[in-house]
């Protein structure tokens, strides 16, 4: 049997893990984050793209001796699972079958087959302490034949996944089932697990259909895993957490196992996911915002964002003179050594240095967000009276979330902008988004459900259909800055949710996609000028994918209707 370095592991719960997609969190050297850190994200179709899970075979040592990490970060490797979300499903780089998933590596165009053996062959050489079954990962909103492909097919792999890790481990299933540890209560959000052997977790699939969640939860426990993940996206149109298939979520999964909230979240998701019961998040957001120029600091230190942070999107005049850290509140040692100011220099003048120095910080700010919650030391903002955010024994928590959405008001203060592009593509014969034509856009602004402009505006000739998405939602961002200079006073716009049916443009703004062509990064560098021109307004600007089969007609359709 492989053990961790012969000596047992503890996980201080619940934690945020970054991602360290290529053998180190972007940006950041390790050893500068290692003393704030719990653990991190190893992602293992990009690990075996560039051949690390091959070198750390030959070398004989762990991803964790590897990077030098002190023995009580956690090492977590993904399965490979959600790039048959985003490379296949999305990019049409590849294809599934119930035996695999072949796709073709974006950066070189390696074709990388991949089942659920090989994926945990991989997490093996990387001998990490936390692995992951390979998933047929869904957006949520598909029809019930894709679901149940999706849940049939994982339910397949996760028996294969399993059957492989406990092959390499070299044990049987009864010693996995006697060795699988149980996470103990500290108090109120703290919890803590001890292990002694690798961990395997079980992603559960089922769209945001409770019944098929459930089926696939049913068939995953009876396999038997030390951890569970909720796969998908879980995410409103409108940009908010699926509370209800969450909460769903935590009564269909064994009450002592790590709830693991993949590719989650926001400060105020995890605040929210903490006090459903979900125990362990990873997401790229701090890390990606922070080489945005976006920043997250604690309430009242910064542009109002959400119930429990603000954000500075620190690349904006009103911090050049700005001589005060990025959060007073924070330890880490950006804050203590470099101004706003400073900062703000950094990224106008272009230097690297400037993402390294957001993302330390975010990364820091983040990890002390999770141990304030763990400390009880945060007061949780759900709309309710901050007595019950302590866990008042005379309520459960299912009781106060649902009072929680109860007292839940409509915004008054959001502007819903609904854009859509038509590109007549002169060469028929041409597929997806490599044909060009003559674009028209047209878009649709919303206040408290009533329409207040319809536009519809010749774009461009001769351009591809990605460049007229894009195009026209600036046009529309355009048109919305210009609408709330002139009226806000009446208007009050404290934020705007753009809808679009792209899940390109979606991707592309919100970070899952890089921007390679030179025409599309102009595009980008123009939603970043008017973004930061909505910023000295206060205002944030939120995008969303809004996929055509979820709604009863398109956004063009609508317009052709106005």
């Amino acid at each position: 049997m492989q053990n961790l370095n012969n000596q047992e592991k503890t996980l201080n719960l619940p934690a945020f893990f970054p991602d360290a997609t290529y053998s180190t969190i972007s940006h950041v050297p390790l050893y500068i984050v290692e003393s704030i850190l719990t653990g991190v994200v190893i992602t293992t179709l990009h690990a075996t793209a560039n051949n690390l899970d091959t070198l750390l075979e030959e070398l004989n040592i762990s991803f964790s001796q590897f990077a030098n990490l002190p023995q009580n970060i956690i090492t977590l490797s993904d399965s490979g699972g959600f790039q048959v979300l985003s490379l296949i499903h999305n990019k049409k780089l590849g294809k599934i079958t119930p035996d695999y998933a072949k796709f073709k590596y974006p950066k070189d165009g390696k074709i990388i087959k991949l089942t659920p053996e090989e994926s945990q062959n991989i997490q093996h050489k990387l001998k990490t302490d936390i692995r992951t079954a390979l998933d047929y990962p869904i957006m949520g909103h598909e029809n019930i034949k894709t679901i149940q492909k999706s849940i049939k097919i994982t339910i397949d792999w996760a028996k294969r996944s399993k059957k492989q890790f406990l092959k390499l481990l070299n044990i049987k299933n009864s010693e996995f089932k006697k060795t699988s540890p149980n996470i103990q209560k500290i108090n109120n959000f703290s919890y803590q697990l001890k292990f002694s052997r690798p961990l395997l977790n079980g992603v559960i699939q089922g769209g945001n259909d409770k019944k098929a969640r459930q089926e696939c939860a049913q068939e995953l426990t009876k396999i038997g895993f030390d951890l569970y993940g909720f796969g998908g996206w879980p995410i409103t149109p409108e940009g908010n957490l699926n509370t209800d298939i969450l909460e769903h979520f935590l009564t269909i999964i064994p009450s002592d196992k790590i709830a693991y909230a993949m590719g989650l979240g926001t400060p105020d998701d995890m605040a929210t996911l903490i006090y459903m019961g979900y125990h362990l998040f990873d997401c790229t957001i701090p890390t990606r915002n922070a080489r945005h120029g976006t920043l997250f600091v604690s309430k009242n230190n910064g542009e109002p964002k959400g119930k429990h942070y603000d954000v500075l999107h620190i690349k904006t005049e009103r911090y050049i003179y700005d001589n005060k850290p990025i959060d007073p509140n924070c330890n880490c040692p950006v804050c203590k050594k470099y101004s706003r100011s400073y900062i703000r220099f950094l990224f106008k003048s272009k230097n690297p240095v400037a993402s390294t120095l957001a993302s330390i910080h975010n990364i820091w700010w983040y990890n002390n967000f999770i141990q304030k919650i763990k400390e009880n030391s945060m007061a949780l903002n759900f709309n309710i009276q901050d007595t019950k955010a302590k866990n008042n024994s005379n309520n459960s928590k299912q009781q106060l979330l649902l009072k929680a959405k109860a007292t839940k008001q409509p915004s008054q203060n959001t502007l819903y902008i609904y854009h859509d592009a038509t590109c007549k593509v002169q060469n028929a014969h041409i597929k997806g988004h490599s044909g060009k034509g003559k674009a028209t856009c047209g878009f649709f602004f919303q206040i408290n459900n009533k329409t207040i402009l319809t536009k519809t505006i010749p774009v461009a000739d001769n351009i591809t259909i990605p460049e007229a998405e894009f195009r026209c939602f600036l046009f529309a961002l355009e048109h919305a800055y210009n609408l709330i200079k002139k009226q806000n006073k009446k208007l009050f716009i404290t934020k705007i949710i753009t809808f679009t049916d792209s899940q390109l443009l979606a991707f592309w703004i919100n970070g899952k996609y890089k921007i390679k062509k030179p025409h599309i990064k102009k595009l980008y560098e123009q939603y970043q000028q008017i973004s930061n021109k909505f910023a000295k307004l206060n205002i944030l600007v939120q995008v969303n994918w809004h996929a055509r089969e979820n709604k009863k007609a398109s956004i063009a359709d609508r317009l052709a209707n106005e």
